[in-house]
């Protein structure tokens, strides 16, 4: 499947995030969420780059596919040990 990126000017942007994002506990959970896709998608594109297929990367970090599918999909929480470990699975540094 192919994602279409949607193409929002900058400024249209910000003034969308200042609107929904009024309160500090909105902001601090947008940042939280940020973080997440973009260390998830770093780790998925490390895997993509290595030409490694998530039955592999599950295989060499003793977990199983579903799991690793889960962990990229956005479905189960990442701990700093298991991204640890999906680096290395990828000959990548973590830090």
């Amino acid at each position: 499947m192919k994602t279409q990126k949607l193409l929002i000017a900058p400024r249209r942007r910000i003034d969308w995030l200042a609107r929904e994002l009024s309160s500090p506990e909105d902001r601090r959970l947008y940042a939280q969420e940020r973080c997440i896709v973009a260390v998830t998608e770093a780790v998925a594109r490390a895997h993509r780059g290595a030409g490694l297929a998530q039955s592999e990367v599950a295989r060499r970090i003793g977990r199983t596919k579903a799991h690793i599918s889960r962990l990229l999909s956005g479905r189960r929480n990442m701990t700093l040990r298991l991204n640890a470990d999906l680096s290395a699975s990828a000959d990548v540094s973590s830090a």
